[in-house]
């Protein structure tokens, strides 16, 4: 049974209690290959970027997310 997962890439925080994240395009592509592999996951990489080199999606590094791309990610 396949499951459904939404991975979200934010770095920056408009909240005074937490800094902007150091990491978290990695951290996040991290999490989705790890939900593909070993947890029997579509998903779904946001912001996805096209990876020319091995043409795969990865999540983007600098490519911004708003809520607009947020409401239109849906997870299949």
């Amino acid at each position: 049974m396949s499951r459904d997962a939404l991975v979200i890439r934010i770095n920056t925080c408009s909240c005074e209690h937490l800094k902007n994240l150091r990491a978290p395009a990695p951290d996040a592509g991290a999490v989705a290959k790890l939900l593909e592999n070993h947890g029997d996951f579509y998903v779904k990489r946001l912001p996805g970027v096209k990876d020319k080199q091995n043409n795969t999606v990865r999540v983007g590094q600098k490519t911004q997310v708003n809520l607009t791309k947020l409401k239109d990610a849906n997870v299949q």
